[in-house]
């Protein structure tokens, strides 16, 4: 059974993180391209290929299933380049279908698709407004130059198909550069506004060995009734997972916890924590009430969201429990801000 709970865990470790390391490597592929193209040699990292593939792109697809040998290769070309861009803009477009049906449904999906196409989506808008302008010597090919993503157009050219390339080079260039920007920014600032209160309550300690007492003060405002047991649950877990060892029992009251001590660990436990090693008493403690209260803001957090009606929080759930404190998805939308 442990080792069946360790495998459960490791599972669920790799399902959440593996989307994060999709979008490491998807980033690593687009910066190497960059970077190539301002270095003056021409050999690039060999490995820059394979990770491209991992862009999930119509046209990576296209060029790992060879389709320009099979059907006629302008033409695959040209629909693999204005479809690479479109495809994942238009997922987003059944996502917001999907949320008419069923509340925070189609947010949650919106964020699915732009965790494993947004890169590979925003990388094909930029190539497919990109010019090859020099030669492999770095010399001008003027009047010559083409276009990157569709080869068989000259950067000059403005009707025909070139017209149709250029209004979805520039309308996807819109929506991947300022509207989901927005997008991801605005559902960051709502989850602060939503999840603030997590933030305006901290737990006091009063301890009277075996029992420790925990009050719960207010900065602002007042919590509600209903509120107040869920919190000081999780002022409890908190302090007994800093402060504790061994078993321990909470009784909950109206307006307080008490921790009562059943057995205790009389094992010396080995610190593992660095700055403890070397902070002296006083500092030691600080750091122990400092991770008490961000284990407290954690769990409170998760309770609210686990009660929100907000469709918008409802949806983005599975993104904000990836990180310890909600507040820090800033990280993932700097990340796509970062490829744009």
């Amino acid at each position: 059974p442990e080792a069946a709970s360790v495998k459960t865990l490791l599972q669920k470790l790799m399902v959440r993180q593996g989307p994060v390391v999709l979008q490491l490597l998807q980033l690593w592929s687009v910066l190497s391209r960059l970077g190539q193209q301002n270095s003056s040699s021409d050999k690039g990292l060999p490995e820059v290929p394979y990770l491209e593939s991992l862009q999930l792109t119509t046209t990576e697809l296209q060029n790992s299933l060879n389709l320009q040998c099979s059907f006629h290769a302008q033409t695959v070309r040209t629909v693999a380049a204005i479809t690479s861009p479109l495809g994942p803009l238009l997922l987003l477009g059944c996502c917001a279908a999907l949320e008419l049906y069923s509340a925070g449904f189609g947010v949650n999906m919106a964020l699915k698709t732009l965790t494993f196409l947004f890169i590979g989506g925003a990388s094909s808008t930029a190539q497919l407004l990109s010019c090859q302008s020099e030669d492999g010597d770095g010399a001008s090919l003027e009047k010559f130059a083409f276009r990157k993503a569709v080869r068989h157009l000259s950067c000059s050219q403005r009707d025909g198909v070139a017209f149709w390339v250029d209004v979805v080079g520039f309308s996807t260039a819109v929506a991947y550069g300022v509207i989901i920007p927005l997008f991801l920014v605005g559902l960051m600032l709502r989850q602060h506004f939503a999840l603030q209160e997590a933030r305006l309550f901290a737990s006091c300690a009063e301890r009277k060995p075996p029992h420790t007492t925990l009050h719960l003060e207010m900065l602002d405002g007042q919590l509600a009734k209903e509120t107040v047991p869920k919190r000081l649950l999780a002022a409890a877990a908190a302090h007994m997972a800093v402060h504790c060892r061994g078993t321990r029992r909470v009784q909950l009251l109206e307006k307080s916890a008490t921790i009562i001590a059943v057995s205790d660990n009389q094992e010396e436990e080995i610190e593992l924590d660095i700055m403890k090693t070397v902070a002296d008493a006083e500092t030691s403690r600080s750091i122990d009430v400092l991770r008490s209260r961000r284990i407290t803001e954690m769990l409170t957090e998760r309770i609210m969201l686990e009660e929100t009606k907000d469709r918008w929080l409802i949806g983005s759930r599975p993104l904000l429990l990836k990180y310890a404190l909600c507040q820090d998805v800033w990280m993932d939308v700097a990340m796509k801000l970062f490829a744009v």
